[in-house]
């Protein structure tokens, strides 16, 4: 009996020492809850400073960029006029000299650079002051052609083969024509820019279906571009060219933005698949999709082969 007596007077203190070791631990848990909860909130507070500062620092250098574009825009504006004056009286001199007169070749050139500066003038007004576009329902494979036309003379020039792959289906799209074909006439002259010495040009058109996109891909079997000149080609004034402004792909940019569009680029500067791509996607226009002018599509564009 004096036994269980001590036992019974042992257990209140082995509760009370087991609630507060459960109380501990229970306390312990919750603060290494909250401070893993503290943790969290702070990553969660940094990576939003660091996003805040990434667009802070981002609309600075885009109001800096377009303060230089318009800047440049007004020179270009006030060049453009004087350059036409210029451009007219070298035609008129050069037309009036014999074919084996020695100052053609200093007319030739004349025209040379001020067809250049011309398209120049023309690239700054259009980033530093571009327009509005003109919406309405076309065909983009009229409007690929188009652009294709005007560069098949060099593009045989430089036995330059032009694959065309286009869906037969391909919906309808509202853009302005005008100024997507700026757009592809800069990526087909850039594509032949890196095949000078031959190579293959593709077009490919097609849809995707679950983003309601039309999906254009211009690519070229040239140098490729390297990575780190890859990751700023379209940052307006970046060039690799020696004459270039470094503002076509910017435009092409901006111009594929106003369309609610976009324009990503893939390269390799080696192995099999070396060349460069570019991807352009446009939403497609639901409301024309019943009149899509795809019947001309439906046999097969014939490749163009050099000469």
């Amino acid at each position: 009996m004096a036994a269980i007596a001590k036992i019974a007077e042992k257990r209140p203190h082995q509760d009370k020492n087991s609630e507060g070791k459960y109380k501990q631990s229970k306390l312990i848990r919750e603060l290494t809850a909250a401070k893993k909860e503290v943790e969290q909130l702070y990553e969660e507070l940094r990576d939003a400073y660091k996003e805040l500062k990434d667009t802070q620092d981002e609309l600075v250098r885009q109001e800096r960029l377009a303060a230089t574009g318009e800047l440049a825009a007004g020179v270009a504006h006030e060049i453009r006029n004087p350059l036409s004056i210029i451009n007219m009286a070298v035609q008129y001199l050069h037309s009036k000299l014999a074919p084996e007169d020695p100052l053609r070749e200093f007319t030739e050139a004349i025209l040379e650079k001020v067809n250049r500066l011309d398209r120049i003038t023309k690239e700054l007004v259009q980033y530093g002051r571009p327009r509005e576009p003109e919406l309405c329902p076309a065909d983009l494979h009229r409007v690929i052609e188009s652009s294709l036309r005007l560069a098949s003379a060099r593009s045989r020039a430089q036995r330059v083969v032009v694959h065309r792959h286009y869906s037969r289906s391909l919906p309808p799209v509202k853009v302005d024509v005008e100024r997507m074909d700026e757009v592809f006439s800069n990526l087909i002259t850039n594509a032949l820019d890196a095949m000078t010495d031959g190579g293959e040009l593709t077009v490919t058109t097609g849809e995707n279906l679950d983003e309601k996109h039309v999906v254009i891909e211009v690519a070229n079997t040239g140098k490729g571009i390297p990575p780190g000149k890859r990751a700023r080609l379209f940052t307006p004034f970046f060039t690799t060219k020696p004459d270039g402004t470094g503002l076509g792909l910017a435009i092409c940019q901006r111009i594929l933005s106003q369309h609610h569009g976009a324009i990503s680029v893939e390269s390799k500067i080696s192995g099999k698949h070396k060349g460069t791509r570019f991807i352009i996607t446009l939403p497609t226009d639901s409301e024309t999709k019943e009149t899509s002018g795809t019947k001309e599509m439906e046999e097969p564009l014939a490749v163009e082969k050099p000469t």
